[in-house]
């Protein structure tokens, strides 16, 4: 596929047609973390290259001000045979037409993650043999904002010598090195939390709290976390990054709550990807420290090596737990309990520090945890937090950590940490680092 080096320009936008964009993010009660897929698949008409879809949207700096989300869904085919793609989008308010800037792009996406409402992310999937981009105009009057009503227009060019005036967009080949310009209270979406509060982010105490953000670049690889916090009892901190869940616990309690001058760090390392990266502070098994600030700094030490998978119906023993079905026929083990374990062995290639990922589904109230015991070692907890199903596999979700190991086979003992776990679906071993 050529690269695209500008963007749209022709063609009236057919709201009527754009009603298929109207879809909404997903929202359970029920569920404390981002659903990772909405139920809306984008695809162009029969006969079509092209199509524009149109959304308004409250703009999450400023609750009194409007955006218009623009997204085109294109033939793989027509974007191959194209030079460049370059738009001028304009607007009216049913009286006064305004045409902006145009834009061109770089980038086309099988899949784009936006944010939503109410602590959720939206993420707009392109149909089979079609990709999607689009923009985002900020702090659009009211009237010209309003889509359905005033319809905007929008002119595409894609011949060779087509030059846009500006080409937005994040650069998705350089590297990452460091991101640490992050606003924890104003570049973020937020559910049951607190924010305006002198430059951190709290009440992260319920079962459905969520502060999340998107940062979207080449972060593939794995990262050094510094989460900057305020905490004086000495609280459990969930981060979840793309669906992973890892555990950043205090050890050095600060001697203020509220003043952000007291506020002490605390470093763990996650892995990210290429693309848009969803992360979530949340709450595990109970209130979580108040959240100031995180930078993210690249870890070259750590690279995805082997990686070794348990198979969890090929067990060793088992003791009270249960193999069952979950909702599309993909096996869990249910019923694990202080005294109701399964056991595997598992053989790691090499002597270094292994990124361990066990899946899990638990959708119930309450607080559930793992008790991991490998070889002889004490056992310890794995904490988790809330999916949106007991059964359905496409809930599950991962909690992961660090282990060093010896090259060999190993046994790894699953049970229920101070009573029942949550359905386990499997446990994967990467070396990260070998020695």
């Amino acid at each position: 596929m050529k690269r695209i080096i500008s963007i749209f320009m022709a063609v009236m936008m057919c709201i009527g047609v754009m009603g298929a964009f109207a879809v909404t993010s997903y929202a359970d009660d029920g569920a404390t973390l981002p659903k990772d897929e909405i139920e809306s698949t984008l695809s162009v008409p029969a006969g079509s290259d092209y199509v524009f879809y149109a959304q308004t949207r409250t703009n999450r700096m400023d609750a009194a001000e409007k955006d218009v989300r623009i997204i085109c869904v294109a033939t793989e085919s027509f974007v191959g045979s194209i030079e460049n793609f370059v738009a001028t989008f304009t607007f009216t308010d049913g009286t006064t037409p305004v045409t902006l800037k145009s834009v061109g792009l770089s980038t086309v996406f099988k899949e784009i993650k936006a944010y939503g409402t109410d602590g959720n992310v939206e993420t707009f999937t392109a149909a089979e043999g079609t990709v999607i981009f689009g923009w985002v105009i900020t702090e659009v009057p009211e009237a010209y904002a309003d889509v359905a009503a005033n319809a905007p227009a929008v002119a595409v060019s894609t011949e060779a010598g087509a030059a846009p005036d500006t080409v937005p967009g994040n650069d998705y080949k350089t590297p990452v090195l460091v991101m640490d310009d992050i606003n924890v209270e104003t570049d973020g979406i937020y559910k049951d939390v607190e924010t305006d509060l002198n430059g951190k982010v709290g009440g992260i105490d319920h079962a459905t709290s969520k502060a999340t953000y998107i940062l979207s670049g080449n972060y593939e690889g794995f990262y050094d976390m510094t989460i900057s916090y305020t905490d004086m009892d000495g609280r459990r901190l969930a981060v979840v990054v793309n669906g992973v869940v890892y555990i950043a616990e205090v050890t050095e309690k600060t001697s203020d709550w509220n003043d952000v001058s007291y506020a002490k760090t605390m470093t763990i390392t996650v892995k990210m990807k290429k693309g848009a990266n969803v992360i979530s502070f949340m709450r595990t098994d109970g209130y979580a420290p108040n959240l100031v600030d995180f930078d993210l700094n690249r870890n070259d030490s750590y690279t995805a090596g082997d990686s070794v998978a348990i198979d969890i119906e090929n067990y060793d023993e088992i003791n009270g737990a249960a193999i069952e079905s979950c909702t599309h026929g993909t096996p869990k083990v249910g019923w694990i309990g202080t005294d109701r374990t399964i056991t595997y062995s598992i053989e790691v290639p090499a002597n270094g520090t292994y990124l361990v990922s066990v899946g899990y589904l638990f959708g119930d109230d309450g607080n559930r945890k793992f008790a991991l015991t490998v070889d002889e070692d004490p056992t310890f907890p794995v904490r988790i937090v809330k999916s949106s199903s007991n059964d359905d596999e496409t809930a599950a979700l991962e909690s992961a950590f660090y282990l060093e190991l010896t090259a060999g086979i190993h046994t790894v003992t699953v049970g229920g940490y101070e009573g029942w776990a949550p359905n386990l679906m499997g446990m994967t071993f990467t070396l990260v680092s070998a020695e």
